[in-house]
């Protein structure tokens, strides 16, 4: 199988707002090459990235924080608008970042944190949205992010990101009673 098949396949399998991250991503820096300043080079390498990120996916681990170096740990809701920022003060590989995509201003959000509550909401978007695609991605990414938030050893700080929307204002309060307060 050749690299084209590798990434047809690839590329086939992800959530479509993965898909749409991306190619937002490119379409700034395609953006950004009229600055003189962003090279064809850093072009180059920013889409080399994102070929390696879609073909070779980093596993995730369950002691994913306590076998990196990373000093800080990133939480955001909605967009994810982080990634820019770190990668161009070249502290990406320090500072992790723990997207939650999912939209937390639809759908019932109690009990969260169980596997009925997370069952509820999931049928509760899959019979009023009419992107199934969106619906799966937000089946398959909420256990994992939360997994992820959970793994986070107590002794990295926690930088929460949020605006005054009403996602990201009911994600935080999701965040404080199911997220931080198990981990107390």
């Amino acid at each position: 199988m050749d690299i084209l098949d590798d990434i047809k396949n690839k590329v086939k399998d992800l959530p479509e707002q993965e898909v749409r991250s991306y190619l937002q991503f490119i379409l700034y820096r395609i953006a950004l090459l009229e600055d003189k300043e962003n090279s064809l080079v850093e072009f180059a390498k920013d889409l080399k990235e994102i070929l390696n990120e879609i073909l070779y996916p980093k596993v995730t681990d369950s002691d994913l924080f306590g076998k990196s170096n990373y000093k800080k740990i990133h939480i955001q809701f909605g967009y994810p608008y982080l990634r820019q920022p770190l990668k161009e003060l070249n502290i990406l590989e320090e500072e992790f970042i723990i997207a939650f995509h999912e939209n937390f201003s639809i759908a019932p959000i109690t009990s969260l944190d169980t596997e009925k509550g997370q069952t509820d909401r999931f049928d509760w978007l899959k019979n009023n949205l009419s992107n199934e695609y969106e619906v799966e991605f937000y089946k398959e990414s909420l256990p994992k992010v939360i997994s992820q938030v959970l793994s986070i050893h107590d002794d990295l700080p926690i930088y929460i990101w949020v605006s005054e929307n009403a996602n990201e204002q009911t994600a935080l309060l999701f965040y404080n009673v199911f997220v931080a307060g198990t981990k107390e």
